[in-house]
C-alpha cells in the first residue's frame, strides 16, 4: 500500500491526483486496518515533489477530496491549521493561493468557512495573504477577470470591517497594477462597472483614483481602451466622466498616452471607424475644434487619418473623413485629396503603389467633385520617386488600373502617346 512506483509515487498520492475518492476510501480504510500511521504515512505524506494529497487536490480543485482529507484531519485530530488549511507546497503555495488562481469560488468559500472553524486570523491568513509571488487572492481573481471572486472576497471584506479601500480597491499586485488597471487592460467591462460601483461605495476619488489614474506605463484606461479598440469601455468611460464632471476635452478625447498618442490618432492607425465615428460625435458635443483637433491632427509621425486611411487602404474610413470635411467646410481639395504625408505621398500616390483600383475610383469621383485639374493633380502626379499611377501599374503589369487609367485619360482628352508611355527604368 505504501510502496512507491517508478514516478516516485504511492498509490495515495497516485488517487489524490486522479480525484479517485473511493480509491482514497479503500486506502485509508487499509492503513485503520493494517494499524499503519494515518497521520504520517498517509494525510500528511508526501510525494516525490514534496505534496501532500491536501495540496494536489488543492491544485486540482477537487473539493470532494479536500472536504473528505479535512473530515481525517479532525478524526486525526492533527493541527487543522498548520498541517492543512495554512500548510504550503515546495513552491510556497497554500491552498487557497492555488483556489484564487484556479478562480474556484466553491473552494475558496469552503476555505473560508474552515478558516472560522480553527479560528484562523482571517484578514491576514487568508483575505488578504499573498502567495509566493506577493499576490493576494484579490489581484489574483482581477488578473484572471473572475468577478464571481471579486464579489464574494469584497464580502469578506465588508465582514471584517478591512480598509476596503486600500487593501482591496486601490491595492496593488507586485507589479504595482490595481484591479482597475488590470480590468482596463483587459477589456473587461463587466468588472470595471462593478469597481466603479464599490468607488462609490467607498466614496473615494473616482476621478483620480478610477477613471484618470495610470498604470505603469502611464496610461489611463481611456488611452488603453482605445488603443485595444473597446468602444464599449470607451463609451462607458466617457458616461462616468460626464457623472464626476471631468473636463471631457482635456482629460479624455485629446489626452494623450505616454507616446504622446490620442484616441482619436491610435483609432485612426488601427483602421477602427466604428471609434473614429464615436470620437467625432463625442468632438461635436463637447465643442473641439473638429478641424484641427480631430480631423486634421497629426500623430508622432506627422501623419494625419487621411493619409494613414489611405496608406491601409481603408475606403470606409476615407470616406467618411470626406464626409466630415465637407460638414466642418475645410478645404477638400488642398486638405485631403492631394495632401500629402511625411513622405510626401498624397492618397493616390499610395493607392496607385498599393494597386487599390476601388480607391483610386473614389479618389478620381472626388477630384471631380471639388473640380481639381484631374490631369495634373491626378492622372500625371508624380510620387516622390518620380513615378505616375502609370508608370506604376504598367511594371505592376495591373491590366484592371491600366484600363482605368486609359479610361480617364480619354476623359480628360488627353495625348496618350505623349503623356501615358511608361517610364524606362
Amino acid at each position: 500500500m505504501l510502496g512507491i512506483d517508478s514516478n516516485g509515487e504511492t498509490a495515495w498520492h497516485l488517487a489524490a491526483k486522479t480525484g479517485h475518492i473511493k480509491t482514497l476510501e479503500t486506502l485509508w480504510g487499509w492503513g485503520r486496518e493494517m494499524q499503519v500511521n494515518l497521520k504520517d504515512d498517509l494525510l500528511l505524506s508526501i510525494d516525490l515533489y514534496r505534496h501532500t494529497a491536501w495540496y494536489i487536490a488543492a491544485y486540482k480543485g477537487n473539493k470532494e477530496i479536500l472536504e473528505k482529507l479535512w473530515c481525517w484531519g479532525r478524526e486525526l485530530q492533527v493541527n487543522l491549521k498548520d498541517d492543512l488549511l495554512l500548510s504550503k507546497g515546495f513552491n510556497g503555495q497554500t491552498a487557497w493561493d492555488l483556489s484564487a488562481y484556479d478562480g474556484n469560488k466553491e473552494i475558496l468559500e469552503k476555505l473560508w468557512c474552515w478558516g472560522r472553524e480553527v479560528q484562523v486570523n482571517l484578514k491576514d491568513d487568508l483575505l488578504l495573504s499573498k502567495g509566493f509571488n506577493g499576490q493576494t487572492a484579490w489581484n489574483i481573481a482581477a488578473v484572471i477577470g473572475n468577478k464571481d471572486t471579486l464579489e464574494k472576497l469584497w464580502c469578506w471584506g465588508r465582514e471584517l470591517q478591512v480598509n476596503l479601500k486600500d487593501d482591496l480597491l486601490l491595492s496593488k499586485g507586485f507589479d504595482g497594477q490595481t484591479a482597475w488597471g488590470i480590468s482596463a487592460y483587459k477589456g473587461n467591462k463587466e468588472i470595471l462597472e462593478k469597481l466603479w460601483c464599490w468607488g462609490r461605495e467607498v466614496q473615494v476619488n473616482l476621478k483620480d483614483d478610477l477613471l484618470l489614474s495610470k498604470d505603469l506605463n502611464g496610461e489611463t484606461a481611456w488611452y488603453i481602451a482605445a488603443y485595444k479598440g473597446n468602444k464599449e469601455i470607451l463609451e462607458k468611460l466617457w458616461c462616468w466622466a460626464r457623472e464626476v464632471q471631468v473636463n471631457l476635452k482635456d482629460d479624455l478625447l485629446l489626452s494623450t498616452g505616454f507616446n504622446g498618442q490620442t484616441a482619436w490618432n491610435i483609432a485612426a492607425e488601427k483602421g477602427n471607424k466604428e471609434i473614429l465615428e464615436k470620437l467625432w460625435c463625442w468632438g461635436r458635443e463637447v465643442q473641439v475644434n473638429l478641424k484641427d483637433d480631430l480631423l486634421f491632427s497629426k500623430d508622432l509621425n506627422g501623419e494625419t487619418a487621411w493619409f494613414l486611411a489611405a496608406y491601409k487602404g481603408n475606403k470606409e474610413i476615407l470616406e467618411k473623413l470626406w464626409c466630415w470635411g465637407t460638414e466642418v467646410q475645410v478645404n477638400l481639395k488642398d486638405y485631403l485629396l492631394l495632401s500629402k504625408g511625411f513622405q510626401g505621398r498624397t492618397a493616390w500616390d499610395i493607392a496607385a503603389y498599393k494597386s487599390n483600383n476601388e480607391i483610386l475610383e473614389k479618389l478620381w469621383c472626388w477630384g471631380r467633385e471639388v473640380e481639381v485639374n484631374l490631369k495634373d493633380d491626378l492622372l500625371l502626379s508624380k510620387g516622390f520617386d518620380g513615378q505616375t499611377a502609370w508608370n506604376i501599374a504598367a511594371k505592376k503589369d495591373n491590366k484592371d488600373i491600366l484600363e482605368k487609367l486609359r479610361l480617364w485619360n480619354m476623359e480628360v482628352q488627353l495625348n496618350n502617346k505623349y503623356h501615358l508611355l511608361p517610364a524606362k527604368d
